[in-house]
């Protein structure tokens, strides 16, 4: 600003009028300059002005009646600071001078200098270097500001790698708490910043020795807790030219973020790039000066560029017809409207070939809204083009054949009534005069025909009641069968000459042309149309024709046909359903029979007076029944693991003798065999000792069931007579067990239903037999699971004969046993198990589940102790010398598998049986990795755990 455009208001602090009047002159004499004087003689009344008036510049004598020497200047400078202060002085002392300044006046000046010119000189310069000392005190304070508020960390340091300040930004990207906490603790940033320190050293090194004076570079960095980050880093050489030191000036920006979106975004580039080249059909982009700014492998094809020969160029640069002026204006349209483009257009690729191509193409737009360019897809609707004008010229056909499909489809129409519509339509559309319709016979493949034109004259000798052509030598003759051997339709307007041609029969009319199609159906061939002798040559179109018609024939037939099987389906189903009622009223009857024996009897032996005979006989009878309801049991949730596709077969070599033998001394202990001695005789047939050694491979688990419910289904039916358990080889390499009753019988008819779910011979008849209608369904079951057959040989009132047929194997058996079946048909009685003074451990946690196997263990005479969890147990059995240990597996603190395995961790002799309620096969088989050496399924009777306890007493 000039200092002669505006008014200045000057105050002078004078104490000698005469000179105050000579400034007076000096500052009036000034051209240009417009000044408003103001006198006073003392500091006081200059403080009093001073509180109520602004002035552009003060000039002060220093020498005042009540303010004395450099005072007065500090006195006058608090007062008024931001106003420039001139002191003035009858005394040529230049240090004063000095001092003046250095406390804040903007000049000194000499009383015998005086003049105008030094007066205008002074004011102008004093008040422009306020000026300019305040800008730059500003400046510096915004700068400060800067510094300390910047999201960049600014720094400086030595050469040597000390801080000389950081700011609050710097700090925090070092994880430090201010700029105080890092300057002290950085003591060398070459070891506390960087990783490598090298890296730092060699930014010095090209400082001092190469002389370079500015460096960037990304580098990594060690924040206070020792986690890395990836930094940008700016350093800058400062040089003190009067010490020949330098320092360094720099910022750091965390870059790890921006690193990570980069390598995101150039993740994204790529996915979107791979995206567009797996896009079937050509994709561009262009930016707002309609330059290629991108495309897919698709519009590489079609405009004869790579993506990278295409980026930068425009259309007209590409393509050089006529075309590239329309898809200019087309583009500078889209710009103008903004609205998205879809048109059609005739489009020639780089190939030279011209397609029909719809264009879809509109704006891309910044995140603000902006045009930034275009972005379009190609379309080839060059096959649906051709397709729609095939469409339409079938249209009236179609049109025509729908109004058939009704007709078709009505409920209720027969295969003769279908076969007579085709047929009549075939000849309409072909102007055919003959021909026939007809259908394949699924169980003999003869072609049976259902309609047909009066082909004949009086000399046929062909019966056309209930027609139907026959297969000769597996093949259908002459030119009707050929389509039907061959699958394929076809035509021929020379009948005669035809490959396949066989003549025609006497009194037939002769064929001038022939078209026939097979009725296919998912590959099934399920009819045929023949047409002859049509008025003009057949063709092409023809053939087509009357394929669609054929489908609609196929369709029909498959409709007519899944009717009639639904129909079967919905007989069978209501059958099932009256079969799976019958069976819950009788699983009702049949559960609660035993229940009500079971409640009743237990009742009755709670009340006084019973006698103990009638205890014993009421036991008796509950103990029948609990046994009967445990089969019951038993045999649903067999069948309901079969039906789930859980059925685990474990299959391994064994001896054919051994494993009967097994079975038969199980049986010989059983309530069945001993309650019936005296009504039923119960046998045992087996071959010689030398074939009994044959093997076969079976899962001895999955077979003693299968027996056992043959055998039970053997008592059940017989009354009195005979039962005969048996098993002989035949010629064929099979081991057949038979089991053969003089029971009731089953009737042939009956034969064939016996081995279905819920199925017994008849429903009243076996009601004094009772059963859940499943156990022959298991047993089918797993025989099939154990590739095996099974079948039934019977008579009513003669009895049944049962027969199941496994493969011999070769090698040896996986599994031994120590008892050998003799060559005898005399059955003997396995004596009971000894437990006299065995001391046992029984681990169980269920009260009622200890006490009976207390009990019954006690009767034995053993010696009986308890666990009641898995950890307990390993402790008893480690610290005592136990005969055996029954082992429940779902135990607390310690499941059952785990106990067993720490015991043999350190005893592997002691035979551990498990009792538990797991039945599944993949439990049985983790508790025999574990080491147990048997295994119980509760509820565990008194003849199971006997068996048990057979094989190690």
């Amino acid at each position: 600003m000039s200092t002669r455009s505006k008014i200045w208001k000057v105050l002078l602090i004078e104490d000698k009028p005469g000179d105050a009047v000579l400034f007076q002159n000096y500052l009036a004499a000034i051209e240009g300059m417009t000044c408003e004087l103001s006198v006073v003689g003392k500091f006081a009344e200059a403080s009093d002005l001073l509180k109520n008036n602004s002035y552009n510049i003060i000039f002060t004598n220093l020498n005042l009646p009540d303010s004395n020497g450099l005072n007065t200047l500090s006195s006058i400078i608090n007062h008024k600071s931001d106003c420039p202060v001139v002191v003035i002085t009858g005394f040529n002392d230049k240090d004063a001078g000095l001092r003046a300044i250095n406390m804040g006046a903007e000049d000194y000046l000499f009383k015998s200098e005086l003049n105008s010119f030094i007066i205008e000189k002074s004011i102008v310069y004093s008040i422009e270097r306020k000026r300019l000392i305040h800008q730059l005190r500003e400046s510096e304070t915004r700068f400060r500001r800067m510094f300390e508020y910047s999201s960049i960390g600014i720094f400086r340091s030595t050469s040597d790698g000390r801080l000389l300040e950081v700011n609050q930004a710097f700090a925090d990207i070092f994880g430090y708490v201010n700029p105080e906490d890092a300057l002290k603790t950085i003591k060398n940033i070459a070891l506390q910043l960087y990783p490598n320190p090298s890296i730092r050293y060699q930014i010095m090194e090209d400082f001092e020795k190469n002389k370079v004076v500015f460096k960037q570079l990304e580098v990594d960095f060690l924040r206070k807790d020792g986690s890395l980050f990836n930094g940008l880093l700016h350093m800058r050489r400062i040089d003190d030219e009067a010490t020949g030191i330098f320092i360094v000036e720099g910022f750091v920006q965390n870059i790890s973020d921006q690193k990570k979106a980069d390598r995101q975004l150039k993740e994204n580039l790529q996915f979107l790039k791979n995206l567009m080249d797996n896009i079937p059909s050509p994709v561009f982009s262009k930016d707002i000066e309609l330059r290629y700014t991108g495309c897919n492998i698709e519009f590489e094809k079609y405009i004869g560029f790579t993506e990278k020969e295409l980026i930068g160029k425009t259309i007209s640069e590409v393509r050089f017809d006529d075309s590239a002026e329309f898809f200019h204006q087309m583009d500078q349209k889209l710009f103008e409207t903004g609205e998205k483009q879809q048109f059609e257009h005739k489009l020639k690729f780089a190939n030279g070939e011209t397609r029909d191509v719809v264009f879809h193409k509109n704006v891309i737009k910044d995140p603000y809204g902006n045009v930034t360019g275009i972005i379009g897809l190609i379309l080839d609707i060059t096959d649906k083009k051709l397709a729609l004008e095939k469409l339409q010229e079938e249209l009236s056909l179609n049109e025509a054949m729908t109004e058939l499909s009704k007709q078709l489809l009505k409920p209720g129409i027969s295969i003769s009534e279908i076969s007579h519509l085709i047929l009549e339509f075939s000849r309409e559309l072909t102007q055919s005069q003959h021909g026939y319709a007809g259908t394949i016979d699924e169980k003999n493949e003869d072609l049976i025909l259902h309609t047909f034109t009066e082909m004949v004259n009086s000399g046929c000798k062909i019966n056309f009641r209930n027609l139907r052509f026959s297969k000769i030598n597996d093949k259908y003759p002459k030119l009707w069968g050929h389509a039907l051997n061959t699958l394929h339709s076809f035509f021929t307007n020379s009948p005669q000459t035809h490959k396949a041609s066989g003549g025609t029969p006497t009194g037939h009319l002769p064929l001038h042309n022939f078209l026939t199609v097979p009725a296919i159906i998912n590959g099934r061939l399920v009819g045929q149309i023949a047409l002859a002798n049509s008025s003009h040559p057949y063709d092409n179109d023809d053939l087509d024709g009357v394929k669609k018609l054929t489908n609609l024939f196929s369709i029909a037939i498959e409709k007519q046909r899944s009717i009639e099987e639904m129909i079967k389906a919905r007989e069978k189903a209501e059958l099932s359903d009256k079969l799976k009622s019958a069976f819950l009223a009788n699983m009702s009857h049949e559960i609660r029979t035993p229940l009500n024996a079971i409640v009743g009897f237990a009742q009755m032996l709670g009340e006084e007076g019973i006698g103990l005979e009638e205890t014993h006989e009421f036991k008796a009878v509950i103990i029948k029944n609990t046994d009967v309801l445990l089969r019951l049991i038993s045999d649903i949730i067999e069948m309901a693991m079969i039906e789930a596709g859980e059925l685990k077969i474990h299959s391994e070599n064994r001896a054919v003798g051994e494993t009967m033998n097994q079975i038969l001394q199980i049986w010989m202990m059983s309530s069945e065999v001993s309650e019936n001695i005296e009504k039923i005789k119960f046998t045992f047939e087996a071959p010689s000792t030398k074939s009994s050694n044959n093997i076969f491979k079976i899962d001895s688990l999955r077979f003693s069931q299968i027996i056992d419910n043959l055998l039970m289904n053997a008592f059940r039916f017989t009354r009195v007579g005979e039962i005969t358990l048996g098993y002989h080889f035949n010629i064929d390499n099979h081991v057949v067990i038979f089991v053969k009753d003089t029971g009731v019988g089953i009737s042939k008819e009956d034969q064939t239903t016996i081995f279905d779910r819920f199925r017994q011979v008849d429903e009243l008849k076996v009601r004094p037999f009772s059963g859940t209608g499943l156990g022959l369904a298991i047993t089918k079951k797993l025989v099939e699971h154990l590739s095996g057959e099974i079948w039934v040989d019977s008579e009513i009132g003669k009895g049944s004969t049962f027969f199941i047929k496994f493969p011999l194997e070769f090698g040896k058996a996986s599994v031994q046993s120590s008892v050998i079946l003799e060559e005898t048909t005399t059955l003997k009685i396995v004596n009971e198990p000894s437990l006299v003074s065995k001391h046992i451990l029984v681990v169980e946690d269920n009260d009622s589940s200890f006490d009976f196997l207390e009990i019954l263990l006690k009767r034995k005479a053993a010696v009986v102790y308890r666990a009641v969890n898995g950890k307990e147990a390993v402790e008893k059995t480690l610290s005592n010398n136990y005969d055996m240990v029954l082992m429940d597996l779902q135990l607390p603190e310690m499941s059952g598998f785990d106990a067993i395995k720490t015991i043999r961790l350190t005893d592997k002799e002691i035979p551990i049986i498990v009792q538990t309620a797991f039945s599944e096969q993949n439990e049985r088989d983790k508790a025999f990795e574990a080491g147990c050496n048997f295994y119980l399924i509760k509820p565990i009777t008194k003849r199971k755990l006997e068996d048990a306890l057979l094989k190690f007493c």
